[in-house]
């Protein structure tokens, strides 16, 4: 999304140019976080994606997920990591402490978190994202897909083949290219067996 050069405490690299496809509010929020932040934009962004300010989180967690690439310090990647995790699990809580926060917030706080921590590609992620393909949005389900064929993760082969057959429009074609991307003989199976259940049940 932008051009990189410098490195703040973390590590990231700090973003000297950002394009037009940033929207104003992610564009305000990484110029605030970089100028807090002396150059390095994740403490701030950190900051924002657990703060009280509900609006503010998806795209907290999508400038994140920008900077994957940049955050080489691994204290700062297992901290942004774990962060990400939480704001994946939404929990229950979250219904109580806010009831107020329209329900199309929380999905894109899931979306943008999922999608980030598959540019990190952590194997420690693999549960929550696993979790996460039986959310009743296809958006979440989409995004963890997708995030599991980043990672690879194989551990996601048994989760991935289980929300098969409830996939449907873009989640189902996240799910089919997730296991293609692992690859494994498993991976490759489950999809065997999908096609034939599905060609068995519409002859």
């Amino acid at each position: 999304m932008f051009s990189l050069f410098g490195r703040g405490r973390s590590g990231a690299k700090t973003p000297r140019r950002r394009l037009d496809g940033y929207e104003i509010r992610t564009r305000l929020l990484l110029e605030r976080a970089l100028k807090e932040g002396g150059g390095d934009p994740v403490p701030t962004l950190l900051e924002a994606l657990e703060g009280p300010d509900e609006a503010i989180r998806p795209t907290a967690a999508q400038i994140l997920g920008d900077v994957a690439g940049t955050v080489e310090d691994p204290a700062a990647r297992r901290e942004v990591v774990q962060a990400l995790v939480n704001a994946l699990a939404c929990p229950p809580l979250l219904r109580l402490i806010a009831p107020g926060v329209a329900a199309d917030t929380r999905v894109a706080l899931r979306v943008q978190s999922a999608e980030a921590l598959g540019k990190y590609h952590e194997q420690g992620a693999v549960l929550e994202l696993s979790e996460a393909l039986r959310s009743d949005s296809q958006g979440v389900r989409r995004a963890a897909a997708w995030a599991l064929g980043e990672i690879g993760a194989a551990e996601a082969i048994d989760a991935l083949s289980e929300a098969l057959p409830d996939g449907d429009g873009e989640a189902r074609a996240a799910i089919l290219s997730a296991l293609k991307r692992i690859a494994t003989p498993d991976a490759l199976e489950a999809i065997r067996a999908w096609k034939q259940a599905r060609s068995q049940g519409q002859s």
